[in-house]
């Protein structure tokens, strides 16, 4: 077991958080870990949109995001409405932290890892969620 807190840890660590004061509180996106310690003993992760929701039904002031989302990862094909539905249940206050990913984002899923095509389904998929 790599360590990885489940969605209920996280919950309970977010509402310390705004109780405490926090600012924000950020969860990794990732589809499994990629740290663990003993190879081919990664654990699947949590969502972090998921995870955001039940948080900010649980809280009032910090602020969740997600660092970093991966944006052009075609798996992801649902990542605007996921964000969407997120942020509209917790007054505004889920940010979508966007970027590429790396090479380990990609390649497990038989994925080519191209950064100039990824850069433009990156562009891409920002004017989609912006438009939202």
């Amino acid at each position: 077991m790599s360590g990885v807190p489940d969605a209920n840890t996280i919950v309970e660590y977010a509402v310390a958080a705004d109780e405490a004061g926090w600012d924000g509180v950020f969860h990794i996106d990732h589809l499994i870990d990629f740290v663990a310690r003993v190879p081919d003993e990664h654990q699947p992760l949590n969502d972090p949109w998921t995870t955001w929701a039940a948080v900010a039904a649980k809280t009032e002031h910090v602020i969740l995001g997600s660092s970093i989302t991966p944006i052009p990862d075609g798996s992801r094909g649902n990542l605007p409405r996921a964000w969407l539905r997120s942020t509209s249940s917790s007054d505004g206050r889920i940010l979508l932290g966007a970027g590429l990913g790396g090479p380990k984002e990609f390649t497990p899923f038989g994925q080519e890892y191209d950064q100039r095509q990824l850069a433009d389904q990156y562009d891409e998929a920002l004017d989609i969620i912006t438009g939202l």
